[in-house]
């Protein structure tokens, strides 16, 4: 019997791999791609902490209003007392802080809470610095009337403070001025506060009309 024998070698293919050309694109491309998304994280992460940290500022806001609201709501219209007038004028008795507004009002934070009926208190905003940062803060102080030697109570409203002012509406000009020397009060204030940084400060308004006549 005859066989036939090839001498035919198997055939081999050929494996070939990347080239270092390829090797630095691909590389080149996963940089960028993973840089762009590096970047657009970060961005995200500063844009949710910049609307928390706003969001937190606009609730700060709304709260010092409120509380102001309050105690102009229920303001005493008279100011002929001899133990309290509404102005500008620091008062004795409290710290040496730079006064804004002073008055009588029937609103308390402290004693409203535990007596229904309201009792005349004594308000005054002021603005204290501390380091590189501005504090409101508010005190309240009972009437000299009420029995007893009550001290002073003091609310930090904000500890972030860029700008407060009052302005005092003069139906004579149909204006908002700063000052106010009258006997009477004004229509109402205009409140005008910044609170964040100087950098990014968040601005706010609000006008309050006031009492007219005495109402306890």
């Amino acid at each position: 019997m005859n066989k036939s024998l090839s001498n035919t070698p198997p055939t081999i293919q050929s494996c070939s791999g990347f080239t270092l050309i390829e090797l630095l694109i691909a590389l080149s491309l996963l940089a960028i791609i993973t840089t762009t998304l590096f970047i657009l994280f970060t961005s995200v992460l500063n844009t949710t902490s910049h609307a928390r940290k706003h969001m937190g500022t606009n609730q700060t806001a709304r709260a010092i209003f409120a509380i102001m609201q309050d105690d102009m709501r229920y303001m005493l219209p008279t100011t002929a007392t001899a133990f309290y007038e509404f102005s500008t004028t620091p008062k004795q008795n409290f710290p040496a802080e730079k006064y804004l507004v002073s008055f009588a009002t029937t609103n308390s934070l402290t004693y409203s809470t535990h007596t229904p009926k309201r009792s005349q208190q004594y308000v005054h905003y002021t603005v204290k610095k501390q380091q590189d940062k501005y504090s409101l803060i508010r005190y309240e102080r009972p009437s000299p009337t009420v029995q007893g030697d009550f001290p002073p109570v003091r609310y930090v409203l904000a500890d972030n403070l860029t700008t407060c002012s009052f302005e005092y509406y003069d139906n004579n000009y149909n204006i908002f001025q700063h000052d106010w020397n009258q006997k009477k009060l004004p229509a109402a204030i205009r409140i005008s506060l910044s609170l964040g940084t100087e950098a990014e400060p968040s601005q706010y308004q609000l006008i309050i009309p006031l009492p007219q006549k005495e109402e306890l």
